[in-house]
């Protein structure tokens, strides 16, 4: 068997990666007494317990294997420029640090609230399905937007993409309430009246053919109570953004009156 100290080799694992060197190469060249030649020996007794003695002879003049020895204890061991920023990129970014990340955390906050309070008090609802792949189309724009301003202004990729995603959620939810306000208030003819007919369960056509159909999935017990033929009344507006919708707040005082009344009975 052949034991050579230029052949040692010291294992370092780090997580996913194997870093291996030859400490022999540190060894002080000019101290000749420490030059092993090839050393060559028959079994692990007799001779091959002097060959690792020369061997660890060797190594202990290795200046890297001092400075393993020297800081054993990983909390004594200094940690160069490069590690520090590697332990920076580590650690959990504070969003308020920066301003654009924190303005786009007040803005999902606002969003938020916004979606939830106008949902809640709007009687406007939307006239068919047109309008329901607008929401997902431009909340992936806003969300592109939002990663692309926070990367671009130091933010980390990983914060930037789950901030921004959560905004663009947000801002996506608020424009379903927030499209029907504006078209609302964007209306020059106003709220007008036009006459439907049931022709099944929540599904209305109009009288003028020149309007959309009507499906209501609000208020279903109150509807039951209709024949298919009945007419009735629906309160429609168009505005700015070309899409029709339509005001429940007649339907629902009328079905809450119903509700009063089959409760009493």
């Amino acid at each position: 068997m052949t034991y050579n100290a230029d052949l040692t080799e010291l294992v370092f694992e780090t997580g996913s990666k194997t870093y291996k060197i030859s400490p022999f190469r540190w060894v002080d060249q000019s101290n000749q007494s420490f030059l092993r030649p090839l050393i060559r020996c028959k079994g692990w007794l007799g001779n091959g317990n002097q060959c690792l003695l020369n061997i660890n002879c060797q190594l202990d003049q290795c200046e890297i294997v001092q400075f393993i020895r020297k800081y054993r204890e990983p909390l004594k061991l200094p940690v160069a420029d490069d590690d520090l920023q590697v332990q920076k990129l580590q650690q959990s970014f504070p969003l308020e640090s920066n301003p654009c990340s924190l303005g786009i955390c007040i803005l999902f906050f606002a969003l938020v609230m916004y979606a939830l309070l106008d949902f809640a008090l709007s009687d406007q609802a939307y006239i068919g399905d047109s309008m329901h792949t607008v929401f997902p189309v431009l909340g992936v724009a806003a969300f592109s937007l939002f990663l692309y301003l926070q990367i671009s202004n130091g933010v980390p990729v990983l914060e930037s993409t789950f901030v921004s995603a959560l905004t663009g959620i947000a801002f996506a939810c608020a424009l379903y309430p927030g499209l029907l306000r504006i078209n609302q208030l964007t209306d020059i003819d106003g709220v007008q009246s036009y006459q439907y007919q049931m022709i099944g369960y929540t599904v209305f056509d109009p009288v003028d053919e020149t309007l959309p159909r009507v499906r209501l999935t609000r208020y279903l017990k109150y509807w039951s109570q209709f024949e298919p033929g009945s007419i009735h009344t629906f309160y429609l507006s168009q505005g700015v953004f070309g899409f029709w919708q339509i005001n429940l707040k007649t339907i629902r005082e009328d079905a809450t009156e119903y509700y009063e009344a089959s409760r009493n009975h």
